[in-house]
């Protein structure tokens, strides 16, 4: 695909796109074989290899999502709004399964307020000797 689309490249970030969203429905459970037992290990490679990517993966458990990103993009606190923002969208989905995405919020409670509330509040006094000449 590179080599028919022929993007400008750069050693600094990948030709094709630079966010992914990875859904893994591979079991990393316990394997028990007869002598022998296999425990799947995550291993950090320490360099993210996109600017930003979302791992899911299915567990015994449930989903368990992980975040990689660029640390000079991002910082911890913009990953964690971002995380909250997407467990939002999915309770979202699951109380509104007919709904298109894009008529789901995305917004916390708290940040819905403070957008459509306490930003919004800009009343101001203004001078009644302005009002009349």
């Amino acid at each position: 695909m590179v080599e028919a689309l022929q993007p400008e490249r750069s050693t600094s970030y990948n030709p094709l796109f630079q966010v992914i969203f990875d859904i893994r429905n591979i079991s990393r459970d316990t394997v028990e074989l007869p002598g022998i037992k296999l425990t799947p290990r995550r291993l950090e490679s320490g360099t993210a290899q996109f600017d930003l990517s979302l791992s899911i993966e299915k567990t015994q458990k449930g989903l368990i999502g992980s975040w990689e990103y660029n640390s000079d993009l991002f910082k911890p606190d913009t990953i964690a709004r971002m995380t909250g923002h997407f467990q939002t969208l999915l309770e979202a989905i699951v109380a509104n399964p007919d709904r298109r995405v894009g008529e789901l919020p995305f917004l916390t409670e708290s940040e819905r307020c403070q957008l459509l509330v306490e930003w919004n509040n800009t009343t101001k006094e203004y001078p009644f000797d302005k009002m009349y000449p």
